[in-house]
């Protein structure tokens, strides 16, 4: 079975790094959710103070970036925030690693590169994970000379999506019986092995392959045996009081689908961010589309509608019901 690390936060670590480093990888498009990320990051920080790296392209506004700053800047006066310029290694490649998650979340691959000034760094995806604690102790685990530490996927995981790259991660990595298939979405990664095995060139190298998740699939290959396990707390959704939530898979907080399980605590933050109301309308709209797509019965309108916390929503949810009512008739 997967090694599973649990250890106090040794107090030599605390005297030595008083910082704690944390990469976010992300491009315009998906921005605005990354700030209720990094919002949730520094109001739940512990005494470390956080260096924020955010990698990302030239096609990210200044004033975007402004507005991120000025976020950090009111929520935490200890922490730090600094964008650095993304990697030109994707473009001009033929683009078949995926189709669908993006170039932004392959620059991960090459942070050892970006960040030369740091042997060790965190990094979570940077628009569908809330942080509900301290990162004390996922910094403090040891890599012992290994590449990467992460939660293993486990066979008869509760969510489907994680079942389906589950089963999928055995098929890559051939494994017989136990999983170790990993969810990349949170890590630690040991940037200063990276660099001296030169193992850039290796990720770089299985960019231009078919993979159906990713970066996640490329480093499973290219980490394969020098993984660390970490506990589900730190990542999966069914996790008991868990210090990390990561709303991974197609299902996002914003959207009206996500019901009847409304995630609050992402709603927390973005309810805190200048982008509110952005995020209420896009997620009435989405109810909308729900009730055109599904012609939903007026008992399951209403009963629909107990779940949605918004009243600007609900009323636009009851409309759009009324209208493919009488369309029906």
């Amino acid at each position: 079975m997967p090694r599973i690390l649990k250890h106090p936060l040794p107090q030599r670590l605390k005297a030595r790094q008083s910082r704690i480093p944390i990469a976010f990888c992300f491009d315009e498009r998906i921005w605005k959710y990354a700030v209720v990320t990094q919002l949730s990051l520094v109001k739940t920080r512990g005494k470390s103070p956080l260096d924020i790296y955010c990698v990302v392209p030239d096609t990210l506004s200044a004033s975007a970036r402004k507005i991120m700053r000025d976020v950090i800047a009111d929520a935490d006066k200890e922490s730090s925030i600094s964008f650095l310029q993304a990697p030109l290694d994707f473009e001009g490649r033929s683009f078949t690693a995926s189709t669908r998650w993006g170039t932004a979340t392959f620059f991960r691959l090459v942070l050892a590169r970006i960040l030369p000034h740091l042997d060790e760094v965190l990094y979570t995806d940077a628009h569908d994970i809330i942080f509900n604690g301290p990162l004390d102790e996922l910094w403090a685990t040891r890599l012992d000379g290994n590449l990467i530490a992460a939660v293993f996927e486990a066979k008869g995981e509760p969510d489907s999506f994680v079942r389906k790259s589950y089963r999928r991660g055995k098929q890559i990595l051939d494994l017989k019986r136990d999983g170790k298939y990993f969810c990349a979405g949170v890590a630690k990664l040991n940037l200063k092995a990276i660099r001296d095995e030169k193992l850039m060139d290796k990720f770089l190298a299985l960019f231009d392959r078919a993979w159906p998740y990713g970066d996640q699939d490329i480093l499973n290959i290219a980490c394969k045996g020098r993984v660390v396990g970490l506990d589900r707390k730190f990542g999966m959704l069914d996790a008991k009081n868990p210090t990390i939530i990561h709303f991974f898979g197609p299902r996002k907080p914003w959207h009206f689908s996500t019901l009847p399980a409304l995630p609050d605590d992402w709603w927390h933050y973005a309810l805190m961010t200048p982008f509110a109301k952005e995020f209420l309308m896009e997620y009435r709209d989405d109810a909308v589309a729900y009730a055109s797509i599904w012609r939903v019965p007026k008992f399951l309108c209403n009963l629909i509608c107990a779940f949605i916390p918004f009243k600007r929503a609900r009323d636009k949810f009851r409309q759009s019901h009324s209208i493919h009512i009488k369309r029906a008739r």
